[in-house]
């Protein structure tokens, strides 16, 4: 019913933004007033997300070449958008890992969408007092536009629906609007991808500009913004490669600055494989350097907080930046390399050539300390996602149920011990353990959670290229977890026994036994698990998991965007932006409708639907660089 109500949503939507007058402003917070669902953060952990996740991935894995539609768009007329480039000065904004829970996608798009941005700073480089910074006339979406998949109805309940709120309309000359998909709208093929962004309409108040998942915008003063869809790292199609040397064929000019946007940092990724970089190194390589465009900045999100990485100084420097704040979960950064070392020519390095570029880790937000801290919040995947106890609790009851019949073959009086009644109340510690190990069915059980908790262990990035010490750091984590996962159900069952002991009934002791065991053992599985990727994120030596720490976690702190400049003398400065706090509670207890807003033909159609209602939110300069 919901999904049918989204739909239908997102279609009475596209009318009203292809309309001549505003859109209707809401009365209050609810579905019907809103014309979409408020959505709440990604609950990870949930069974159901989880098994739709791994099948999206499978399904991706396997047939990815299949769902690859970047083959079909180069029958799509596409060139360079060229519309700011004889501009004077241009301001853009830059976002990613949209589309998730509405506080915090709404809380990014509502600044994103205001006139002016006051901003707080403590740059002694900076005049006193707060910035002012105005309204990007570009915006730029960096991948991930929806969580956890791309259907209509996520696209309009989780992006659309929020941005419209936060900007529902606008005069002309209206912001224009690229994206890029990330793996999450690559999990349909691209259509809603396509749908949503490569047919002219409207997101709210920004209208979108581009034909295919790539784009090309020439901005003043010969620098350029290039888009490049990278289809879960795979090698960048030949179209899209043509589309490019098209671009540099007919527009550009030796000594032209790049500003190059893809979907994920695979600078970073690169610590862990090497040949994650290939891509960009292969576009420098053979497009850039001959042609003598310089790639001055990348951009990326899906990770989801900021860093930079440097190479040089001043403002000839290059930077890397991964800016991933912009509405899903917090991911951690104190567990970053603190230098990366980029392999230029894959091949070359394949014949041992030397040809690699330092990068340092010169910012990040939130600061490491603090990320380090946070981490440990990931302990309460329990409390951040109650669902997650129905798998422990199964997997409780069952070895329960399994168990009972190797603790009953350890009885000396076969008469005293035929039952799970009589075995269960004389059965200890040892009893237990022992019993559970010589079953077939619990030792299969086992066996089976031994291969799935080695297979989910990773190790650090250092050993990439130690296959060996890789997987007995891996199997070495996942028995440690067993050992854990296997005595806490082993306490449990003790435990409830115990407490079931005064139960008369053979029956009654049973049922008793087993709720014990769903309830307690559900609640404590998951404690160990969170336990777990909590230290293994944590340890200096180890810092891994931090994907799965902080999605446990489920952090709606610390988000980002990048406000950029290019000024009349052609020097790029970016600002990025955090906003440490944003609403917390369900959207009808966190918003309300703008009061200095109403439906009044002279009131001013730009203003937010929907303003917090409790203080309003802090914007915070996290990082300033300028390029020349």
């Amino acid at each position: 019913m919901g999904q049918t109500r989204s739909v239908r949503a997102f279609a009475e939507a596209a009318s009203a933004d292809d309309d001549d007058r505003p859109p209707a402003r809401p009365k209050d917070v609810t579905p019907d007033q809103l014309r979409f669902i408020p959505q709440g953060a990604t609950r990870w952990f949930n069974p159901s997300v989880l098994l739709g996740s791994l099948l999206r991935v499978g399904l991706t894995e396997v047939f990815g070449s299949f769902l690859d539609k970047r083959e079909l768009q180069a029958n799509i007329e596409a060139h360079a958008d060229l519309s700011c480039a004889g501009r004077r000065e241009l301001w853009f904004d830059y976002t990613a890992d949209t589309g998730d829970g509405f506080n915090a996608t709404y809380s990014i798009a509502s600044l994103l969408a205001r006139p002016g941005l006051t901003v707080a700073h403590d740059d002694d480089d900076l005049p006193p007092g707060p910035l002012r910074l105005p309204r990007g006339d570009v915006l730029v979406l960096g991948g991930d536009e929806v969580y956890p998949s791309a259907t209509a109805a996520n696209y309009e309940n989780r992006l659309a629906g929020p941005y419209r709120a936060a900007l529902p309309w606008t005069e002309w000359p209206h912001p224009r609007l690229f994206a890029l998909p990330g793996n999450h709208d690559w999990y349909d093929g691209l259509t809603g991808f396509l749908r949503m962004f490569g047919q002219g309409h409207w997101l709210g108040g920004w209208q979108t500009s581009q034909r295919r998942s790539y784009f090309a915008l020439r901005l003043p003063h010969r620098w350029w913004l290039w888009g490049m869809d990278i289809q879960a790292d795979q090698y960048i199609d030949e179209p899209q490669l043509d589309f490019f040397r098209q671009v540099v064929d007919d527009h550009g000019k030796p000594g032209d600055k790049l500003i190059l946007a893809t979907p994920s940092p695979t600078w970073v990724k690169a610590c862990g494989k090497p040949t994650a970089n290939r891509n960009l190194a292969y576009v420098e390589r053979k497009l850039l350097r001959p042609n003598d465009i310089e790639l001055r900045l990348n951009l990326a999100g899906d990770y989801h907080h900021y860093s930079r990485y440097t190479r040089g100084s001043g403002p000839s420097a290059r930077h890397k930046i991964t800016a991933g704040g912009g509405g899903a979960f917090l991911h951690p950064t104190h567990d970053l390399p603190d230098r990366l070392d980029l392999t230029v020519d894959v091949e070359a390095a394949a014949h041992g050539q030397a040809n690699q570029q330092g990068y340092e880790l010169v910012e990040r937000y939130p600061e490491a300390g603090q990320s380090w801290r946070l981490a440990w919040r990931s302990a309460l995947l329990p409390l951040r996602h109650p669902w997650f106890v129905t798998v422990g609790a199964v997997f409780n009851v069952l070895l329960l149920w399994t168990n009972q019949f190797g603790i009953r073959s350890l009885g000396r009086d076969p008469q005293q011990l035929q039952t799970f009644e009589t075995s269960a109340r004389d059965s200890g510690w040892a009893d237990l353990t022992w019993g559970m190990v010589r079953n077939p069915l619990s030792s299969v059980m086992l066996i089976v959670l031994a291969a799935s908790l080695i297979g989910l262990a990773e190790a650090p990035a250092r050993l990439h290229d130690r296959h060996v010490r890789r997987w007995i750091v891996r199997a070495g984590l996942g028995l440690v977890h067993l050992v854990a996962q296997a005595a806490a159900v082993v306490g449990v069952a003790l435990l409830s026994i115990q407490v079931a002991e005064p139960v008369p009934t053979r029956i009654g002791f049973t049922l008793s036994v087993t709720v014990l065991v769903a309830l307690l053992g559900g609640v404590v599985s998951a404690l160990l698990m969170g336990t777990y990727f909590a230290l293994t994120n944590t340890v200096r030596a180890l810092r891994v998991h931090g994907n799965e720490a902080f999605s446990a976690a489920r952090l709606n702190s610390h988000k980002n965007f990048l406000r950029l400049h290019i000024d009349p003398k052609g020097r790029l400065t970016v600002y990025a932006l955090g906003v440490d706090r944003v609403p917390r509670r369900a959207a009808a207890k966190s918003w309300k409708p703008n009061p200095n807003a109403t439906d009044d033909p002279e009131d001013d159609p730009e203003k937010p639907w929907l303003v917090p209602q409790g203080p309003p939110l802090r914007v915070e300069l996290v990082d300033r660089i300028i390029l020349g």
